[in-house]
């Protein structure tokens, strides 16, 4: 099987995206509204985002632990504020606060957004995660005007080219007419009448 990286690298890829209904947090839309919330899948830049979000909750909770230590309340209050965290957050529920700060379409939000969420309807929190993680698995989608045929520069399309170029062209098969069992020539219905 043969990979075709030039057509790969000129190929218009996006990241799929869909709506999740949000029933539950109808009440903040507005009146006849129909609570929607747009996701996309992530890229690969976003998944590094994330690791990275689990690396600052890890440093974040260190530098809290540490000016706590040291009789400092109201600075480790301010500190975990600042970074949008109001108790310790396991590294797993961190990477997804990213994940559903970067995935949001719209409406877009913040990680402090995303914590309130998380916090106050988990469920839609956990539902949103999982379509942001479901279409990341789909991977990028290629552009719809552009199928494999569409594109006339890709491979696919200049080997169907060549194939009907290379189809010699036949005259229509003709059938001789049908006959009834008395040998009768049959007629078709719409023509009687």
């Amino acid at each position: 099987m043969t990979f075709h990286a030039d057509a790969f690298a000129s190929a218009s890829l996006s990241m799929p995206e869909s709506d999740v209904d949000v029933a539950d947090l109808a009440a903040w839309f507005d009146p006849g509204e129909k609570p929607v919330w747009r996701v996309r899948g992530l890229n690969g830049n976003d998944l590094v985002k994330i690791e990275m979000a689990e690396r600052r909750g890890q440093a974040a909770a260190a530098l809290a632990a540490a000016i706590e230590s040291g009789a400092a309340k109201e600075i480790t209050a301010s500190v975990r504020a600042l970074l949008g965290r109001t108790d310790d957050i396991e590294a797993v529920y961190a990477k997804q606060l990213e994940a559903l700060v970067l995935g949001s379409v719209a409406p877009a939000i913040s990680h402090e957004h995303a914590a309130k969420l998380g916090e106050a309807y988990p469920v839609v929190f956990k539902r949103l995660f999982n379509e942001i993680n479901r279409l990341t698995g789909e991977g990028a989608h290629a552009e719809k005007s552009r199928g494999a045929l569409g594109d006339p520069r890709s491979p696919q399309r200049l080997r169907h080219r060549l194939e009907v170029q290379q189809t010699p062209l036949r005259a229509p098969a003709r059938h001789p007419p049908r006959r009834s069992p008395d040998g009768c020539r049959s007629v078709p219905l719409e023509s009687v009448g």
